[in-house]
């Protein structure tokens, strides 16, 4: 495949439309890179339900190792301290000013 050809695969995927980017490399000495980088939109619609405030996070693996993870969401019902916490920008992945969330709270259902 020529470089064109890579770009229209990549368009009709649906991932500049979804925000998600896959970067893998693999070598022939079984070593292996990957990362999503993770550029969508926060939660669902304008409540960003089950949203975090993670824009611009990655994850990665190396050799099949989990290096940079997602803290995913910890417990829905209890501890609300602790989910806010696993929700926020500090969280995650990415840039944080002044340890500021990227999002007003987000919608917590208790």
């Amino acid at each position: 495949m020529n470089v064109d050809q890579v770009l229209n695969e990549f368009k009709k995927s649906g991932a500049l439309l979804e925000g998600h980017f896959i970067l893998r490399k693999h070598t022939d000495h079984e070593t292996e890179v990957y990362c999503h980088f993770d550029a969508a939109p926060l939660g669902f619609l304008s409540i960003a339900a089950h949203g975090h405030a993670d824009a611009l996070s990655m994850i990665l693996h190396i050799d099949g190792y989990p290096f940079l993870v997602d803290p995913g969401t910890y417990s829905y019902h209890t501890h609300t301290e602790w989910r806010q916490y696993f929700v926020s920008t500090l969280a995650h992945n990415t840039v944080t000013i002044n340890q500021a969330d990227q999002a007003a709270k987000l919608l917590l259902v208790d």
